[in-house]
């Protein structure tokens, strides 16, 4: 026995492999005997994978820790998007925890500096900072060790 899912054409040219999906379009899954007809009640689970699919792909491309006079809000992080367009909120946060939250708009291949405004610090000396999606997941981590003043620090 088998269960039937629905699903449209464009969802099926999402599959890399043709085997993925099969279709009946035949009425053996309605009229079918025990052994070919559809169940109605095994439970179904359907797990829908796409590896082509592009989804963003945010990451810390340089920051300056050790900006030229004041530190405060005069610290700079460079965030690409390498995959599909991204628009929402990301958190900043350094590895004290402490965060700060940004809206953000990037297509493919577009870059931001964002002046750190509060709460995360980027220190001199060295520092861990990680940027997470709204839902906290970790979406790039870089580290550095220390930092000149005016020098921006590349990854």
């Amino acid at each position: 026995m088998y269960d039937q899912i629905l699903v449209s054409p464009a969802l099926i040219t999402l599959f890399s492999q043709p085997t993925a999906a099969k279709i009946f379009d035949e009425v053996v899954g309605i009229d079918g005997n025990d052994d070919t007809r559809a169940s109605d009640h095994l439970p179904v689970y359907v797990d829908f994978h796409c590896p082509d699919c592009d989804a963003p792909k945010l990451r810390i491309t340089a920051l300056l820790p050790n900006p030229l006079d004041s530190d405060s809000g005069n610290e700079l992080i460079k965030i690409q998007n390498f995959g599909n367009s991204f628009q929402g909120k990301i958190i900043i946060q350094d590895a004290s925890l402490k965060n700060e939250v940004i809206e953000i708009d990037l297509a493919k291949q577009q870059t931001i500096i964002h002046k750190i405004q509060s709460g995360v610090t980027l220190n001199n000396n060295g520092d861990t900072i990680r940027i997470l999606n709204k839902y906290e997941e970790l979406l790039d981590e870089v580290t550095y060790s220390s930092s000149k003043e005016q020098m921006e620090i590349f990854f």
